[in-house]
C-alpha cells in the first residue's frame, strides 16, 4: 500500500495511550468530559476499541484532543500534557518481555533503533541521529509535516520514560530546535549518566 505523503498519521498504538492515561490520571469524569469536547470524528475514535495498528489522521485524532486535554487539565500547559502522556505512553507500551529489554540493553542500541522506532508511530516522518556516544546522544526529526509543540513534547517524553525504563541515572532530554516553530528540524539532545 502506497503511504499519502501529504496526510501525517499515527498509528492506533499511540492512540490508544491516550484515553488510558487521562483516566489513570484525572479520573473517569475526566475522560467524559474530555470526550464532549472532541470533533465528531475523533469521538467516534476514541469511543471505540482502537485498532493498535491502524493509522490515524495526526491532527484530528492526536493533535487536537491533545490540545483538549491541554486546555482542560493543563491550564494551556501544553509541552507539559505533551511531555507527561508521552512519558506514559512508553510505559504503557513496554510491557513484559519488551520491557525486560530495555532494562538490559544499553541506552546506546536503544538510541540507534530509535530512528527506526518513530516512522513505526507516525508517518511520513523521518528521524536522524545526529551523536550517540555514552551518556548522551543528539536526534534531529527533519521531516514530520504538521507536527505541533505538544507532539514534540510528547515525542521527548517517551525518549526521557524509554532512559528511565534503562535505569539510567539523571535522565535528561531537552528539546534545542522546533519543526513547529518552522525552524529547520525538530533536535531533542539526550543526556544521562552512564
Amino acid at each position: 500500500m502506497k503511504i499519502d505523503d501529504s496526510i501525517m498519521e499515527v498509528r492506533g498504538s499511540a492512540v490508544q495511550t491516550v484515553p488510558i492515561a487521562l483516566v489513570q490520571k484525572f479520573g473517569k469524569n475526566a475522560l467524559n468530559t474530555w470526550l464532549e469536547s472532541l470533533s465528531s470524528e475523533a469521538r467516534l475514535i476514541y469511543g471505540s476499541p482502537i485498532n493498535d495498528k491502524s493509522w490515524y489522521p495526526l491532527k484530528q485524532i492526536l493533535i487536537e484532543p491533545m490540545a483538549s486535554i491541554a486546555q482542560l487539565f493543563y491550564n494551556n500547559d501544553y509541552k507539559k500534557a505533551g511531555w507527561e502522556f508521552g512519558n506514559y505512553s512508553v510505559e504503557l507500551g513496554v510491557k513484559g518481555l519488551k520491557k525486560l529489554i530495555f532494562k538490559i540493553i544499553t541506552p546506546g542500541i536503544i538510541i540507534s533503533k530509535a530512528v527506526d522506532i518513530l516512522p513505526t508511530y507516525y508517518r511520513p516522518c523521518k528521524l536522524k541521529t545526529v551523536k550517540n556516544m555514552k551518556g548522551s546522544a543528539i536526534f534531529q526529526i527533519i521531516n514530520f509535516p504538521d507536527i505541533d509543540e505538544t507532539t514534540e513534547y510528547r515525542i521527548a517524553g517517551w525518549m526521557f520514560g524509554a532512559l528511565k525504563i534503562n535505569n539510567v541515572n539523571k535522565p535528561k532530554v531537552e528539546i534545542t530546535q522546533f519543526l513547529s516553530k518552522k525552524q529547520a528540524y525538530t533536535e531533542y539532545h539526550l543526556n544521562w549518566i552512564p
